[in-house]
Protein backbone atom coordinates (compact mmCIF):
# COMPACT_ATOMS: atom_id res chain seq x y z
CA UNK A 1 0.00 0.00 0.00
CA UNK A 2 1.60 2.89 -0.71
CA UNK A 3 1.83 4.52 2.64
CA UNK A 4 2.87 1.58 3.95
CA UNK A 5 5.30 0.56 1.21
CA UNK A 6 7.03 4.06 0.66
CA UNK A 7 9.58 2.94 2.62
CA UNK A 8 10.59 0.04 0.62
CA UNK A 9 10.62 -2.01 3.94
CA UNK A 10 7.95 -4.71 5.55
CA UNK A 11 7.37 -5.40 9.10
CA UNK A 12 9.31 -8.38 8.88
CA UNK A 13 13.08 -6.90 7.85
CA UNK A 14 15.34 -6.91 10.49
CA UNK A 15 16.91 -3.90 9.58
CA UNK A 16 14.08 -1.76 10.56
CA UNK A 17 13.15 -3.26 13.67
CA UNK A 18 14.16 -5.54 16.45
CA UNK A 19 13.36 -9.33 16.83
CA UNK A 20 10.56 -8.54 19.18
CA UNK A 21 9.22 -5.25 17.28
CA UNK A 22 9.31 -7.40 13.98
CA UNK A 23 7.14 -10.26 15.46
CA UNK A 24 4.60 -7.45 17.39
CA UNK A 25 4.15 -5.92 14.46
CA UNK A 26 3.91 -8.86 12.09
CA UNK A 27 1.06 -9.92 14.88
CA UNK A 28 -0.66 -6.94 14.82
CA UNK A 29 -1.19 -6.39 10.65
CA UNK A 30 -1.87 -10.19 10.64
CA UNK A 31 -4.98 -10.13 13.15
CA UNK A 32 -6.02 -6.83 10.98
CA UNK A 33 -5.80 -8.65 7.98
CA UNK A 34 -7.81 -10.93 9.66
CA UNK A 35 -10.56 -9.09 10.68
CA UNK A 36 -10.95 -7.24 7.52
CA UNK A 37 -11.06 -10.41 5.22
CA UNK A 38 -13.99 -11.58 7.53
CA UNK A 39 -16.02 -8.92 8.34
CA UNK A 40 -16.17 -7.44 4.24
CA UNK A 41 -16.45 -11.30 3.17
CA UNK A 42 -19.66 -10.89 5.76
CA UNK A 43 -20.77 -7.78 4.18
CA UNK A 44 -20.47 -9.49 0.52
CA UNK A 45 -22.00 -12.15 1.62
CA UNK A 46 -25.52 -10.79 2.91
CA UNK A 47 -25.31 -7.98 -0.23
CA UNK A 48 -25.12 -11.64 -2.51
CA UNK A 49 -27.97 -13.57 -0.37
CA UNK A 50 -30.40 -10.87 0.46
CA UNK A 51 -32.13 -9.00 -2.00
CA UNK A 52 -33.88 -6.92 0.14
CA UNK A 53 -30.50 -4.83 0.82
CA UNK A 54 -29.99 -4.39 -2.48
CA UNK A 55 -30.43 -1.10 -2.41
CA UNK A 56 -28.97 1.71 -4.82
CA UNK A 57 -26.79 3.34 -2.03
CA UNK A 58 -25.53 -0.31 -1.09
CA UNK A 59 -23.38 -0.39 -4.22
CA UNK A 60 -21.44 2.52 -3.67
CA UNK A 61 -20.75 0.99 0.07
CA UNK A 62 -19.73 -2.61 -1.76
CA UNK A 63 -17.54 -1.24 -4.06
CA UNK A 64 -15.90 0.13 -1.01
CA UNK A 65 -16.30 -2.94 0.29
CA UNK A 66 -14.41 -5.11 -2.18
CA UNK A 67 -11.42 -2.42 -1.68
CA UNK A 68 -10.85 -3.00 1.60
CA UNK A 69 -11.10 -7.21 1.52
CA UNK A 70 -8.90 -6.95 -1.22
CA UNK A 71 -6.60 -4.80 1.30
CA UNK A 72 -6.84 -7.50 3.87
CA UNK A 73 -6.79 -10.60 1.60
CA UNK A 74 -3.65 -9.94 -0.94
CA UNK A 75 -2.03 -6.51 0.21
CA UNK A 76 -1.19 -7.18 3.92
CA UNK A 77 -0.20 -10.48 3.57
CA UNK A 78 2.47 -10.02 0.66
CA UNK A 79 3.55 -6.99 2.61
CA UNK A 80 3.71 -9.01 5.95
CA UNK A 81 5.37 -11.78 4.38
CA UNK A 82 7.68 -10.44 1.71
CA UNK A 83 11.00 -8.77 3.07
CA UNK A 84 10.93 -6.09 0.44
CA UNK A 85 8.11 -4.11 -1.31
CA UNK A 86 7.51 -5.51 -4.85
CA UNK A 87 6.24 -3.47 -7.03
CA UNK A 88 3.22 -5.45 -7.88
CA UNK A 89 2.28 -4.83 -4.39
CA UNK A 90 2.72 -1.04 -4.35
CA UNK A 91 0.67 -0.51 -7.34
CA UNK A 92 -1.88 -2.67 -6.16
CA UNK A 93 -2.13 -1.24 -2.94
CA UNK A 94 -2.19 2.11 -4.36
CA UNK A 95 -5.30 1.27 -6.13
CA UNK A 96 -6.97 -0.81 -3.26
CA UNK A 97 -6.50 2.80 -1.05
CA UNK A 98 -7.10 4.98 -3.39
CA UNK A 99 -10.48 3.45 -4.27
CA UNK A 100 -11.60 2.93 -0.20
CA UNK A 101 -11.16 7.01 0.38
CA UNK A 102 -12.44 7.97 -3.16
CA UNK A 103 -15.62 5.65 -2.19
CA UNK A 104 -15.79 6.87 1.04
CA UNK A 105 -16.12 10.72 -0.17
CA UNK A 106 -18.85 9.60 -2.57
CA UNK A 107 -20.55 8.09 0.04
CA UNK A 108 -20.51 11.41 1.78
CA UNK A 109 -21.19 13.14 -1.72
CA UNK A 110 -24.39 10.70 -2.03
CA UNK A 111 -25.81 11.84 1.55
CA UNK A 112 -25.48 15.56 1.05
CA UNK A 113 -27.09 15.33 -2.16
CA UNK A 114 -29.86 12.62 -0.66
CA UNK A 115 -30.54 15.31 2.61
CA UNK A 116 -30.51 18.59 0.54
CA UNK A 117 -31.99 17.27 -2.24
CA UNK A 118 -34.52 14.30 -1.27
CA UNK A 119 -37.30 15.37 -4.12
CA UNK A 120 -34.71 14.66 -6.78
CA UNK A 121 -32.83 11.74 -5.35
CA UNK A 122 -35.64 10.08 -5.10
CA UNK A 123 -35.53 9.89 -9.33
CA UNK A 124 -32.48 8.51 -9.30
CA UNK A 125 -31.99 4.80 -11.46
CA UNK A 126 -29.32 2.43 -10.95
CA UNK A 127 -28.00 2.91 -14.32
CA UNK A 128 -26.97 6.71 -12.62
CA UNK A 129 -25.17 5.03 -9.69
CA UNK A 130 -23.52 2.52 -12.15
CA UNK A 131 -22.39 5.51 -14.47
CA UNK A 132 -20.92 7.84 -10.85
CA UNK A 133 -19.08 4.19 -9.55
CA UNK A 134 -17.77 3.62 -12.95
CA UNK A 135 -16.41 7.37 -12.82
CA UNK A 136 -14.98 6.73 -9.63
CA UNK A 137 -12.95 3.97 -10.45
CA UNK A 138 -11.91 5.54 -14.19
CA UNK A 139 -10.29 8.85 -11.24
CA UNK A 140 -9.10 5.86 -8.55
CA UNK A 141 -7.04 4.35 -11.82
CA UNK A 142 -5.86 7.99 -13.34
CA UNK A 143 -4.67 8.39 -9.70
CA UNK A 144 -2.83 5.40 -8.93
CA UNK A 145 -1.23 5.87 -12.52
CA UNK A 146 -0.13 9.15 -12.06
CA UNK A 147 1.41 7.77 -8.37
CA UNK A 148 3.33 4.43 -9.59
CA UNK A 149 4.83 6.93 -12.74
CA UNK A 150 6.25 9.18 -10.34
CA UNK A 151 7.34 6.76 -7.48
CA UNK A 152 9.38 4.95 -10.35
CA UNK A 153 10.16 7.37 -12.80
CA UNK A 154 10.53 10.95 -10.90
CA UNK A 155 10.90 11.13 -7.25
CA UNK A 156 9.83 10.49 -3.75
CA UNK A 157 9.28 13.81 -3.15
CA UNK A 158 6.79 14.35 -6.65
CA UNK A 159 5.16 11.22 -5.25
CA UNK A 160 4.30 12.05 -2.33
CA UNK A 161 3.32 15.50 -2.67
CA UNK A 162 0.58 14.02 -5.19
CA UNK A 163 -0.51 11.43 -2.79
CA UNK A 164 -1.07 14.11 -0.06
CA UNK A 165 -3.02 16.57 -2.45
CA UNK A 166 -5.41 13.96 -3.91
CA UNK A 167 -5.97 12.51 -0.71
CA UNK A 168 -6.30 15.81 1.48
CA UNK A 169 -8.40 16.47 -1.11
CA UNK A 170 -11.07 13.99 -0.64
CA UNK A 171 -11.06 14.52 3.15
CA UNK A 172 -11.93 18.10 2.28
CA UNK A 173 -14.68 17.35 0.46
CA UNK A 174 -15.92 14.75 2.98
CA UNK A 175 -15.24 17.21 5.61
CA UNK A 176 -17.32 20.01 3.54
CA UNK A 177 -20.07 17.60 3.15
CA UNK A 178 -20.47 16.78 6.56
CA UNK A 179 -20.75 19.88 7.51
CA UNK A 180 -23.56 20.48 4.82
CA UNK A 181 -25.54 17.60 6.05
CA UNK A 182 -25.54 19.26 9.83
CA UNK A 183 -26.55 21.86 8.47
CA UNK A 184 -29.38 20.96 6.31
CA UNK A 185 -30.79 18.90 9.93
CA UNK A 186 -30.44 22.07 11.47
CA UNK A 187 -32.72 23.85 9.47
CA UNK A 188 -34.94 21.40 9.65
CA UNK A 189 -35.02 20.63 13.00
CA UNK A 190 -38.55 22.56 13.47
CA UNK A 191 -40.41 20.90 10.78
CA UNK A 192 -43.39 19.28 11.70
CA UNK A 193 -43.82 15.75 13.38
CA UNK A 194 -45.58 14.45 10.52
CA UNK A 195 -42.22 15.16 8.25
CA UNK A 196 -39.99 14.26 10.91
CA UNK A 197 -41.30 11.00 11.12
CA UNK A 198 -41.07 10.53 7.76
CA UNK A 199 -37.62 11.77 7.42
CA UNK A 200 -36.19 9.79 9.93
CA UNK A 201 -35.23 6.23 8.72
CA UNK A 202 -33.75 8.31 6.19
CA UNK A 203 -31.85 10.67 8.26
CA UNK A 204 -30.73 7.61 10.21
CA UNK A 205 -29.55 5.95 7.03
CA UNK A 206 -27.62 9.10 6.46
CA UNK A 207 -26.21 9.38 10.09
CA UNK A 208 -24.71 5.78 9.72
CA UNK A 209 -22.95 6.54 5.96
CA UNK A 210 -21.66 9.60 7.40
CA UNK A 211 -20.16 7.50 10.44
CA UNK A 212 -18.61 5.79 8.20
CA UNK A 213 -17.05 8.61 5.72
CA UNK A 214 -16.27 10.10 9.30
CA UNK A 215 -14.09 7.26 10.57
CA UNK A 216 -12.31 6.86 7.17
CA UNK A 217 -11.44 10.48 7.59
CA UNK A 218 -10.10 9.94 11.08
CA UNK A 219 -8.14 6.94 10.23
CA UNK A 220 -6.65 9.23 7.08
CA UNK A 221 -5.67 11.75 8.72
CA UNK A 222 -2.72 10.55 10.44
CA UNK A 223 -1.14 9.22 7.65
CA UNK A 224 -2.05 12.29 5.80
CA UNK A 225 0.31 14.08 8.44
CA UNK A 226 3.25 11.16 8.22
CA UNK A 227 3.52 11.20 4.80
CA UNK A 228 3.47 15.68 4.43
CA UNK A 229 6.37 14.69 6.51
CA UNK A 230 8.24 12.43 4.16
CA UNK A 231 7.66 14.61 1.00
CA UNK A 232 9.18 17.38 2.96
CA UNK A 233 12.53 15.09 4.28
CA UNK A 234 11.44 14.69 7.57
CA UNK A 235 12.13 11.75 9.50
CA UNK A 236 9.51 10.47 12.05
CA UNK A 237 9.95 7.22 14.38
CA UNK A 238 9.14 4.10 12.56
CA UNK A 239 6.98 2.74 15.51
CA UNK A 240 4.78 6.03 15.27
CA UNK A 241 5.28 5.89 11.42
CA UNK A 242 3.83 1.98 11.42
CA UNK A 243 1.20 2.93 14.40
CA UNK A 244 -0.66 5.17 12.03
CA UNK A 245 -0.32 2.54 9.22
CA UNK A 246 -2.28 -0.09 11.83
CA UNK A 247 -4.54 2.95 12.18
CA UNK A 248 -5.28 3.44 8.52
CA UNK A 249 -5.54 -0.25 7.70
CA UNK A 250 -7.87 -0.81 10.59
CA UNK A 251 -10.48 1.29 9.01
CA UNK A 252 -11.39 -1.09 6.47
CA UNK A 253 -12.79 -3.78 9.29
CA UNK A 254 -14.24 -1.10 11.14
CA UNK A 255 -17.66 -0.05 8.69
CA UNK A 256 -18.71 -4.01 9.40
CA UNK A 257 -19.03 -3.54 12.50
CA UNK A 258 -20.92 0.21 11.69
CA UNK A 259 -23.10 -1.98 9.34
CA UNK A 260 -24.21 -4.81 11.99
CA UNK A 261 -24.72 -1.83 14.78
CA UNK A 262 -26.46 1.03 12.71
CA UNK A 263 -28.36 -0.68 9.70
CA UNK A 264 -30.97 -3.22 11.04
CA UNK A 265 -31.67 -4.55 7.52
CA UNK A 266 -27.75 -5.67 7.48
CA UNK A 267 -28.43 -6.79 11.18
CA UNK A 268 -31.50 -8.89 10.47
CA UNK A 269 -29.90 -10.15 7.12
CA UNK A 270 -26.52 -11.41 9.35
CA UNK A 271 -28.97 -12.78 12.12
CA UNK A 272 -31.10 -14.74 9.21
CA UNK A 273 -27.66 -16.18 7.70
CA UNK A 274 -26.58 -17.19 11.22
CA UNK A 275 -29.80 -19.29 11.68
CA UNK A 276 -29.99 -20.58 8.36
CA UNK A 277 -26.29 -22.13 9.11
CA UNK A 278 -27.21 -23.80 12.32
CA UNK A 279 -30.24 -24.90 10.81
CA UNK A 280 -28.41 -26.65 8.11
CA UNK A 281 -26.01 -28.14 10.78
CA UNK A 282 -29.21 -29.22 13.21
CA UNK A 283 -30.91 -31.19 9.64
CA UNK A 284 -27.27 -32.81 9.43
CA UNK A 285 -27.22 -34.00 12.76
CA UNK A 286 -30.77 -35.11 13.07
CA UNK A 287 -32.63 -38.29 13.19
CA UNK A 288 -33.96 -39.83 10.98
CA UNK A 289 -37.91 -39.07 12.35
CA UNK A 290 -36.56 -35.22 12.48
CA UNK A 291 -35.23 -35.85 8.55
CA UNK A 292 -38.72 -37.34 7.95
CA UNK A 293 -40.77 -34.60 9.05
CA UNK A 294 -38.57 -31.73 7.88
CA UNK A 295 -38.19 -33.07 4.28
CA UNK A 296 -42.24 -33.04 4.89
CA UNK A 297 -42.24 -29.07 3.88
CA UNK A 298 -43.44 -28.58 0.43
CA UNK A 299 -41.33 -26.16 -1.29
CA UNK A 300 -44.73 -23.13 -1.02
CA UNK A 301 -44.33 -23.92 2.78
CA UNK A 302 -40.57 -23.27 2.86
CA UNK A 303 -41.04 -20.24 0.22
CA UNK A 304 -43.62 -18.71 2.34
CA UNK A 305 -41.66 -18.80 5.60
CA UNK A 306 -38.90 -17.29 3.48
CA UNK A 307 -40.80 -14.38 1.91
CA UNK A 308 -42.27 -13.81 5.85
CA UNK A 309 -38.92 -13.73 6.94
CA UNK A 310 -38.11 -10.71 4.22
CA UNK A 311 -41.21 -9.44 4.92
CA UNK A 312 -40.42 -8.42 8.48
CA UNK A 313 -36.59 -7.34 7.57
CA UNK A 314 -38.10 -4.82 5.01
CA UNK A 315 -40.20 -3.09 7.54
CA UNK A 316 -37.19 -1.73 9.55
CA UNK A 317 -34.21 0.33 8.88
Amino acid sequence: MNNITSNNTSCSATDVFTKAEAIAWCSAFSLISVLIVTGNLLTLAVFAIYKKVRKNFFFIVINMTCADLLIGAVSLPIYIFKPRTTIFNAIFSVVCLQASITFAALISCERLYATCWPLKYRTLSGREYAAVIVLAWTVVLLSSAILSVLRVFVSKVAYFSFWVTYTFTLTLIICACTFGIWRTFQLHRRMSSIRRNKALQSRRLTKTLMLISLLALLSWIPIIIMNTLEAISVSANKNIYYLTVLLNVSNCFVNPVVYALRISEFRKSLNFLWRGRKSEIRNKNANGGRSNRASALTPVTQLKSTTTDFEVLDTKL
